[in-house]
């Protein structure tokens, strides 16, 4: 069965939500201190993390940590992309 965009996160997302998922999936990771900074910067502490965990919720992220790193790295997870492929018009690439 295809992944599709589920209607009740497309509903959830606010437009610098929408950004910062675009920018995940245009420079494949970023973390949450890059987050805040480029799309949050108004936002109290905590308010970037609360949407992460909100993101994660909806099946949109694959979080991986690292050792030496104090920030996990973010990236799209299927549902993710598929979900960005549908607010966008991004063409799927077959080889």
């Amino acid at each position: 069965m295809p992944i599709k965009a589920r209607p009740e996160t497309l509903a959830m997302m606010t437009a610098a939500d929408k950004k910062a998922l675009m920018a995940i999936y245009r420079h494949r990771c970023l973390d949450e201190p890059l987050l805040q900074k480029y799309f949050y910067p108004d936002e109290p502490d905590g308010f970037v993390l609360a949407r992460l965990r909100d993101f994660n919720s909806h099946g949109l992220l694959d979080i991986v940590e690292y050792e030496a790193n104090e920030y996990p790295a973010i990236f799209l997870s299927a549902r993710g992309i598929q979900t960005l492929r549908e607010l966008y018009d991004i063409p799927v690439y077959t080889l």
